[in-house]
């Protein structure tokens, strides 16, 4: 093998265990978001302002249900925001802007993910016969994974890997 092939094969096994790395912390963090977006939703069969205003991280949740899923600068331009990102990173809380900020379009946001919530994956949302816990289980496997894969690019974009190459 000559140079220019062993350094693509590196850069190849480095990328791919990166990403697995980046991916799999996603999807339990993404887990995690996703059980209080169910619990605070009733299983997205209500989602309200009152339920975005209770955790505002839970967007993060509602932009990967709907289909398609909507970057958080596309979803704050919905609402005359730049992003919803602050939304989402830290859970906003009565005395603070940002929740205040959320008050003013949390109904919006409901009614957005309401209206647009993938029907093909939250099958019980229009038929509560079809609830299940497989059917369940596939909606939040399904969504977190979305989410994961767009957050592992994102951030192994902003990854040094130079350093890491043996």
């Amino acid at each position: 093998m000559n140079d220019f092939t062993i350094s693509r094969e590196k850069e190849k096994r480095l990328y791919l265990q990166a990403l697995a790395t980046l991916y799999g912390e996603a999807v339990a963090e993404n887990g995690e978001l996703y059980d209080i977006a169910f619990d605070l939703t009733e299983g997205f069969a209500s989602i309200t302002g009152p339920s975005v205003l209770r955790d505002s991280r839970i967007i993060k949740i509602l932009r990967y249900a709907v289909a398609p899923s909507i970057s958080q600068m596309k979803f704050g331009q919905y609402f005359d925001l730049k992003s919803v990102a602050k939304f989402e990173k830290k859970r906003a809380t009565p005395e603070t802007k940002t929740y205040s900020d959320l008050g003013l379009i949390s109904g919006r946001v409901a009614s957005f993910a309401s209206e647009n919530l993938d029907q093909n994956r939250f099958i019980w949302v229009s038929d509560i016969s079809l609830k299940s816990d497989l059917a369940t289980r596939y909606a939040k496997g399904w969504t977190c994974s979305v989410a994961a894969d767009q957050n592992a690019h994102t951030k192994f974009s902003y990854l040094d890997v130079s350093k890491e190459v043996p």
